[in-house]
């Protein structure tokens, strides 16, 4: 019951961005089928559609849940609250940042790996490859310059493409899934089932199988860096971090490095993982009675 009470807000904050990714979606694909309709081929107006979508996917879903911030705040304002405050922006350590970048390299390194394994039985994660690879591609290509194949149109929204994957999805889904589903869920479970939960659900929203599974043990790490720091920066560091290597940097560095020494920095970053998320845990520990100040009821 106490589970079920718990997840009541949590289901609803993550409904109201489904349906904003819906409506913007919507509304993108009307406006795309109707310029492609008017200049280009008819006969293959929902195939040029659909991969202008993709392309530009990580620019919807920013548009999406800047929307649904403004919805959110609404929400908070109503109740004598503000985001910033309920999420708990606060200052993070330099000593914390340190750890949690580490923390953050070392997942990404680690997922590397999963999807390297796993990819194959899981086809459904090529589109979610194909996405990232034109965002990347686009910008790494001539460092963003201008070709006769590429506008300055496309070059920009690669750009914006890449901001929001790195840091403005970033950004919202820790506002989302630590600053409002992650304190919702406090007020009814135990810290343990919320870290759990919310890790759970965070997989879930990202709609992929292969995604969802590292995505999981992802949003445990970022729930512990939460809720020890109390404050939103730091998952938000972790999240950032990770979504630039495992988005953008990996795949350099596995071109420049070689397969056999890719490796070798994983099981390197195997081991510096837990040492990191220890001391992490021993540099923050907090009483019992220190929870949260600020709690949407």
């Amino acid at each position: 019951m106490k589970l079920l009470k718990g997840l009541k807000k949590p289901v609803l904050y993550f409904v109201i961005y489904l349906v904003m990714q819906i409506v913007v979606g919507a509304f993108v694909g009307i406006c795309l089928v109707a310029y492609v309709g008017a200049t280009g081929d008819i006969s293959n107006i929902s195939v040029n559609a659909e991969e202008i979508i993709q392309k530009n996917v990580f620019a919807i879903t920013l548009f999406a849940a800047l929307l649904t911030l403004i919805i959110y705040h609404f929400m908070l304002k109503s109740k004598e609250n503000s985001l910033a405050k309920y999420c708990g922006v606060r200052k993070v350590s330099i000593k914390n940042a340190t750890l949690i970048i580490i923390m953050g390299t070392c997942l990404a390194f680690l997922s590397s790996l999963v999807v390297g394994l796993l990819q194959d039985f899981f086809t459904d994660y090529a589109t979610i490859n194909e996405s990232i690879s034109s965002v990347t591609d686009a910008v790494k290509n001539t460092g963003g310059e201008l070709t006769h194949t590429r506008s300055s149109v496309e070059v920009i929204m690669a750009w914006i493409g890449m901001f929001s994957m790195i840091i403005g999805i970033p950004v919202f889904e820790e506002v989302l899934f630590r600053g409002l589903i992650f304190n919702s869920l406090k007020s009814h479970l135990k810290i343990g089932w919320c870290v759990v939960v919310s890790a759970i659900i965070f997989g879930i929203a990202h709609m992929n199988v292969l995604q969802g599974i590292y995505a999981c043990f992802l949003g445990v790490v970022l729930a512990i860096a939460y809720e020890k720091t109390k404050s939103i920066w730091a998952p938000i560091i972790m999240h950032v971090t990770y979504n630039f290597l495992g988005g953008y940097a990996i795949t350099i560095i596995a071109e420049k490095v070689g397969l056999e020494l890719f490796y070798i920095i994983i099981g390197v970053a195997a081991i510096i993982l837990p040492i990191t998320l220890i001391i992490f845990l021993k540099n923050n520990k907090v009483e019992k009675s220190m929870q949260m100040d600020v709690h949407y009821k």
